[in-house]
């Protein structure tokens, strides 16, 4: 039960896939969206983003995988994107 991690991928890029389980059922589209909104939130700030292929879903066991952003380049179109998002939705 709950949260659980994969053992880090380390190549070109760090990638890191996780695995939690939904203590309180309700459905596979609110489930996802409810993780996803989560992850954003607690990533907000760091090098770690949710992988565009999402959260999937199946008998309420969530999955996903995260990357780490670390080089220079990366990182300044992470702050570019994070100031873009900032300036649109506060």
């Amino acid at each position: 039960m709950g949260l659980k991690f994969e053992t880090p991928e380390i190549g070109k890029d760090v990638f890191l896939s996780f695995t939690v389980t939904d203590a309180h059922p309700r459905g596979e589209r609110e489930s996802s969206h409810d993780l996803k909104r989560l992850v954003h939130k607690a990533l907000e700030g760091v090098n770690w983003r949710l992988m565009s292929d999402g959260i999937s879903y199946r008998v309420c066991i969530l999955s996903g995988r995260l990357r780490a952003y670390e080089k220079e380049e990366d990182l300044l179109k992470l702050i570019k994107k994070i100031s873009i998002w900032k300036i649109y939705y506060f």
